[in-house]
This record gives structure tokens, sequence and C-alpha cells, in this order.
């Protein structure tokens, strides 16, 4: 059962980020052709999902480190239980908040089915956004510090003051500046202690 609950979990931290790039890209094609039609959204994240569950499927013929992958310490093909140690507390609170995250973040491609047109500034900011959270999550998992912590809270603290200031999000702007302003504190706390939780020995 902590294979199958394994596999999922990366399989999803994977669907989030394939998400985020497909939908900048998406993203950008509006500012050349206009507001897409809205079936083009739901396909994208089809499309995220479905290329995360055959990687994962078929993970060992492929020599590339997913995010998931790195997210959960795995460096081996044929074994996703075979992890490195590297807190010393358990990791399910941390993966927990990360997938949520990732969740509330993950709506890039709301805008895009309901025939929004981006401009370049959002565009940028949502890379932005992903850079960082991605380089966070990274460097975090790698060598817990202050300044993956703090690239973490970077991306959430901007993308709450993007939907707090932005015309095509008034009606949810300042719920969406709240629920981001509170994983940044929640973020500080709970990196603040895993920080102090590294494990004494690197083995699984």
């Amino acid at each position: 059962m902590k294979k199958v609950f394994t596999h999922i979990f990366v399989v999803l931290v994977n669907f989030y980020f394939l998400t985020y790039f497909v939908g900048i890209a998406l993203m950008t094609l509006t500012m050349l052709t206009g507001p897409l039609n809205s079936w083009v959204g739901v396909i994208a994240m089809l499309f995220s999902l479905t290329a995360s569950i055959i990687y994962q499927a078929m993970r060992s013929k492929f020599s590339l480190e997913t995010i998931g992958e790195l997210v959960i310490c795995n460096h081996s093909k044929e074994n996703i239980l075979e992890q490195s140690k590297l807190f010393s507390i358990t990791r399910i609170p941390l993966f927990i908040l990360l997938l949520l995250t990732l969740a509330i973040g993950g709506n890039i491609l709301d805008g895009l089915s309901e025939g929004q047109t981006f401009a370049l500034g959002t565009i940028i900011l949502f890379g932005i956004l992903t850079a960082t959270t991605f380089n966070g999550i990274k460097n975090f998992i790698r060598k817990p510090e202050l300044l993956p912590i703090f690239m973490l809270i970077s991306g959430l603290l901007l993308t709450g003051f993007a939907f707090k200031y932005s015309p095509n999000a008034q009606l949810t702007g300042d719920l969406m500046f709240n629920i981001y302003i509170t994983l940044s504190v929640i973020w500080l706390i709970v990196g603040l202690i895993y920080k102090n939780k590294i494990a004494k020995t690197t083995n699984a």
C-alpha cells in the first residue's frame, strides 16, 4: 500500500508541475491567437495527467529524474521505496503541504478555459512563480536551508499580490491573497521545523 501511495504522490507532483509549464505555453499562445476554446484547458490537463501516469508506469526506461522523484529522494528506477533519509521525522506533513501548495497554484488553466488572454507581464509573473517554486522545492529537499524556504515564500507572496490586484480576479482576489499569505506562514513554520530535523544518516 505504501508503494501505491508513493507512486500516486509522484504522479500528482509531476502532473502539477507539467501543468504549470503547459499552462504558461498556452498563456503565451493567447498573445498571438487571442482567447482559446474552453476545451483547450481541459485537454491540456488531461495531457499532463496522462503523460505523468505513462512516465510513472515506464519510469525504469527513462534516465531522467522528475521533480516528483526528487521530492521523495528516490534515485532508483527499480524500487520507488528506495529513498535517501533526509529528515529524522516523518515527511507526510511536508508532502501534504507540498501537494496543497501545488494544487492551489495549479489553477493556471482556469483562465484559459474561461477565454482569457494574458499580457506579457502576467506570463512572466507565472514563469517566475514556476521557477521559484520548482527551485525552492528542489533545493529544500536536497539541503533544507533558509534560502529555499524564502524562495517558496516569495513565490507564494508574489502570486498572492498578483491575485489581489488582478482585474480578472476581482471577486476572488482578496480570498486568494489571504490563502497565499496563510500558505507562506505555514511554509515558514514547517520549513524551519524540517530544517532543524535533519537525519544523522543518509541511507534509507
